[in-house]
């Protein structure tokens, strides 16, 4: 069976800088902060939460305004680094043991007095140990006990067979300095995106904190506290399930003992260790497609149209198809070109530190 996983799934933060000249002050947090080179990063002339302008690696962003009156950088936003689930995938390429971790990217980020908006911590769980139904079921009941007031329940399914290929509870709302838990079938998620998945059950449990708690978990990981000691921590202190009306009658519920199947999923820290497996992401999925779906299709046409009109002619096609393609390369596409080509031209002290 698979090994239950912990990682960090999302990281967003605010530095502020004096630094007034917008090119120093990106360069400077890409290079001292994220242990990048600018030069892997590409500039777009748009932004996200008012900010007018970033610089990408994949989905690793650097977001910051620039004063359209000086020119100069707006100091009172800041800049505002964010990596997604997938950025965080993408910046481990980056990790190289003790030269650069994820504790000493918060101790990095900490030690310039950062604001952190929101950090995730995603644990994998192939063990059977919780599911969306029954997690969703208990909270139809009352019987989740938490400082949270609010959960939401998401299903997809298909029209034509009502099958299920998508299920979610959220416990708690995104925003403020507030913490939200979301546990949703993975496995679906990945196989309902065209994705060939190995496990026979997968189930995400994700714990977002914004804000103040963000923050907070920030000192704490830097302390060195092993990711999930963290994370079962906070899951523990936040939210309980508990027996329901037939096996309790107290009437207060906060009262009742917690229920065996929460308990045992609470004791799978144990048994759950940090990921440290890279994920390359970049053109992974399309060079998949074309090895595997497209590069038959594609000499099948080609061998049809050389016989028909020759060599020269089929090989024109080829082109013209690449040439049409180019026409519809996307800003994130070309990102991810550009990573690509970083990735293949660099050893493996990419994006860390040398001793030497």
């Amino acid at each position: 069976m698979t090994t239950n996983l912990v990682s960090i799934d999302w990281f967003s933060a605010t530095i502020k800088t004096i630094e007034k000249c917008p090119f120093e002050a990106v360069k400077a947090v890409i290079s001292e902060l994220l242990l990048m080179k600018i030069e892997q990063f590409s500039l777009q002339s748009y932004g996200i939460n008012r900010y007018n302008s970033h610089f990408s690696c994949g989905d690793i962003k650097v977001y910051y305004s620039i004063d359209e009156r000086t020119g100069k950088l707006s100091q009172k936003m800041g800049i505002f680094v964010q990596m997604t689930g997938q950025g965080c995938r993408q910046y481990e390429e980056y990790l190289h043991k003790n030269d650069n971790n994820w504790v000493a990217l918060f101790q990095r980020f900490v030690s310039k007095e950062a604001n952190f908006t929101r950090v995730d911590i995603a644990h994998d769980i192939f063990d059977r140990s919780l599911n969306v139904p029954l997690i969703y079921d208990y909270c139809k009941k009352g019987l989740c006990i938490s400082q949270s007031k609010k959960y939401q329940y998401f299903e997809t399914g298909i029209l034509e067979s009502g099958a299920t290929v998508g299920e979610t509870v959220n416990i708690g709302v995104k925003g403020s300095d507030s913490q939200q838990l979301s546990i949703y079938n993975k496995k679906m998620e990945q196989v309902d995106s065209g994705k060939q998945v190995d496990v026979e059950d997968w189930v995400r449990c994700e714990l977002r904190l914004f804000g103040k708690k963000a923050n907070a978990f920030a000192v704490s990981m830097i302390d060195h506290t092993p990711l999930p000691t963290l994370f079962f921590g906070l899951v523990n202190q936040s939210y309980r399930f508990v027996l329901d009306d037939e096996y309790s009658k107290d009437k207060n519920k906060r009262r009742r003992p917690t229920v065996k199947w929460w308990n045992d999923y609470l004791a799978t820290k144990e048994v759950t260790i940090l990921k440290i497996d890279r994920e390359k992401r970049t053109l992974a999925k399309s060079e998949r497609f074309l090895d595997k779906q497209s590069s038959k299709t594609l000499a099948m046409v080609y061998h049809a149209k050389a016989e028909a009109f020759g060599d020269d002619f089929a090989n024109q096609y080829i082109l013209d198809l690449i040439s049409e393609g180019e026409k519809r390369l996307t800003t994130k596409d070309k990102e991810l070109v550009e990573q690509y080509v970083q990735e293949q031209q660099s050893g493996k002290y990419w994006g860390t530190v040398r001793s030497d």
